[in-house]
């Protein structure tokens, strides 16, 4: 049993116990989509992100800022400017939103995908640094340190950033020709720490550390069948690939079917978990997680279960 498989089976039975059968709501679908599942589902999506973790600091001294999961910035003294030029004084807070995880990547529709092509990706994260809750920017010359960690380095990654989401609410992913797999080794050429490091030279709401997939296995196309009274508006179909730790959205849409061909297309042999929502026209909300490994024209049929927003946050978060 893989690792995937042993969460889930173990997260199965949280939800399991967690309801009794008088609690637990009933799947309820028909033709008719709900005018608010839209909202309903962006409202959701909302509520699963983890806050800003905030660090408030002294613009004129030299800083070193970790992140809960582990990110570093080496930030000089004096390395910010206003908009118009102006050089910053007193107090800036970096905003910090880190999104290593699966869970992550869903709830903050950072998916690896870049011009129609998957990426393979060792951690992104959202930044912001302010002064008075408005954007400040770096100063001429200044530059940013940034380690991300990573459990498994990666000589082929490079820096991806975007300032900007596209029609699908995707974060736009733009490589920025940089390499960052730059480990830090002491004299004896041993590994002192695992991280990412690359210098920012200027400030970008979103990064990534990522290069584009390049598994030489033959592609295939893959159809996600899900409820037949479900559409696009009312439901949200991913593609997790742990072994690259890629995040790929679906939403070409084809009654009952949601596919994924053209640049998207996954690799013959690869395992992956395929990932469902469904809020219906009660309001219930309905999902499926499923592991299998990807065969030639693949077929994955979602079998949903109902669970609560909560629970399905919580299920969320866990993957």
């Amino acid at each position: 049993m893989t690792q995937i498989q042993k969460l889930l089976a173990a997260l199965l039975l949280i939800i399991t116990a967690a309801c009794t059968p008088e609690e637990e709501p009933k799947l309820e679908v028909n033709a008719v989509d709900p005018p608010n599942s839209k909202l309903e589902l962006e409202q959701f999506m909302k509520a699963g992100r983890e806050a800003f973790q905030e660090f408030t600091f002294d613009a004129g001294a030299a800083q070193t800022i970790t992140g809960a999961e582990g990110t570093i910035f080496t930030i000089p003294a004096n390395a910010f400017e206003h908009p118009n030029g102006q050089a910053i004084s007193g107090n800036v807070t970096l905003r910090l939103r880190e999104m290593y995880s699966p869970g992550a990547m869903i709830f903050n529709n950072a998916g690896t995908v870049s011009k129609g092509q998957i990426l393979n990706s060792g951690g992104s994260f959202e930044l912001a640094i302010q002064q008075n809750g408005t954007d400040v920017r770096l100063a001429p010359n200044a530059q940013i340190g940034v380690g991300v960690p990573t459990d498994s380095m990666d000589a082929n990654m490079e820096l991806f950033a975007a300032n900007t989401r596209d029609t699908n609410n995707q974060i736009n992913w733009q490589a920025q020709d940089v390499n960052v797999a730059d480990t830090t080794r002491d004299s004896t050429g041993t590994a002192i720490d695992s991280l990412y490091r690359f210098q920012l030279r200027s400030l970008f709401r979103f990064i990534n550390c990522d290069y584009f997939n390049t598994d030489p296995r033959p592609l295939t196309e893959v159809t996600i069948q899900v409820g037949p009274n479900m559409t696009r508006t009312d439901t949200r179909v991913l593609v997790y690939l742990p072994s690259v730790n890629a995040m790929v959205p679906v939403y070409n849409f084809s009654s009952p079917n949601f596919l994924i061909n053209g640049g998207y297309r996954l690799p013959v042999g690869i395992n992956a978990v395929f990932i469902a929502i469904n809020v219906d026209n009660l309001g219930v909300y309905n999902y499926a997680i499923q592991q299998n490994t990807v065969t030639q024209n693949h077929l994955e049929i979602m079998n949903f279960s109902s669970i609560t927003k909560t629970q399905l946050i919580q299920l969320l978060n866990s993957l």
